[in-house]
């Protein structure tokens, strides 16, 4: 969340800058800058009162603006389409019960249970969302496996059409304002930015509303970008409200060997003797992060 706040403020004032540069000499671009510059303060005013001043705002410009479904983006996903969920295995005896579900079972492999249902992005505690990604990839990156570790990833099958508010603008709707545009961007990076075991439900407040203001409209669930894949709209995160419209069909256990981790210097220190990647003793890994499917007679090995 602070990433997301930091990114309206800075993106906010250059707004203003280039806004009053243009004061006496009224442009198009001035327009737009303009434009932007009140979707950004709305979303980040939005922000401000719900955690700290009216945990149940009613007459609000963000609400006002997501409640107008003409402009609202959005997609659907088709019986016969395929989500998918991971979880890291913290116990390998829990898993392979029966087949098809190698991994963890069908009731493990779905929602958690009410009562042990935790705040998070999209939901509040003990009221369990489905939380998935159209992609195996995505849905392992999102679970931030250690390296060697066992994954149980689920296929979730889809048995009747859901129709999901989509934060990452895959096809924007004919009449959105520039505003809207912004507002919804700075939503998906708010949605995508990474849970920490140790984050303040202060964090989850904004989202969580919002969350549950889009399934007061109609909507069976969101979709936002991985914050491992914010390029590609195609490969995204999804919360499903109605998830009893899902069902699990099978899972696999995959084990990660290969992580790779980009990095570059990010301070204003002109000795670069230090290279922390030639300082190794052991070349850095290369490679994606690559799931390597189980068999089942390797699992009493670990």
């Amino acid at each position: 969340m602070s990433t997301a706040v930091s990114n309206v403020s800075k993106s906010y004032n250059i707004a203003i800058v280039i806004s009053s540069i243009n004061t006496f000499c009224v442009s198009p671009l001035s327009v737009v800058f303009t434009t932007l510059s009140w979707g950004f303060r709305t979303g980040l005013m939005f922000v401000q009162e719900i955690r700290y001043a009216n945990r149940n705002p009613i007459d609000n410009t963000v609400l006002h603006m997501l409640k107008d479904k003409s402009t609202n983006p959005s997609i659907t996903i088709n019986i016969g389409e395929y989500l998918y969920r991971a979880r890291i295995i913290e116990n390998p005896n829990a898993t392979g019960k029966a087949d098809p579900f190698w991994g963890y079972s069908k009731e493990d492999s779905f929602i958690p249970p009410c009562y042990a249902t935790k705040d998070m992005r999209a939901n509040y505690r003990y009221i369990p969302y489905l939380y998935c990604a159209n992609s195996p990839n995505i849905a392992l990156y999102e679970v931030r496996p250690r390296l060697n570790s066992l994954v149980s990833i689920a296929k979730i099958g889809i048995n009747d059409k859901l129709e999901i508010f989509d934060f990452t603008l895959a096809k924007k709707p004919i009449g959105i304002s520039p505003a809207k545009n912004y507002l919804c961007n700075d939503l998906s990076i708010m949605f995508s930015e990474p849970v920490l075991r140790d984050d303040d439900v202060l964090t989850y407040i904004p989202t969580q509303y919002i969350a549950e203001f889009i399934k007061r409209l109609g909507y069976d669930g969101i979709k936002y970008f991985s914050a491992y894949n914010r390029n590609d709209s195609q490969y995204a995160n999804f919360v499903i409200f109605n998830y009893t419209r899902c069902e699990p069909i099978k899972s696999n256990i995959y084990q990660v060997h290969d992580i790779e981790i980009h990095s570059k210097k990010n301070d204003e220190d002109k000795d670069n003797e230090l290279d922390i990647f030639e300082s190794m003793k052991h070349p850095p890994m290369k490679g994606e992060m690559v799931m390597r499917r189980r068999k089942k007679h390797q699992r009493n090995n670990y």
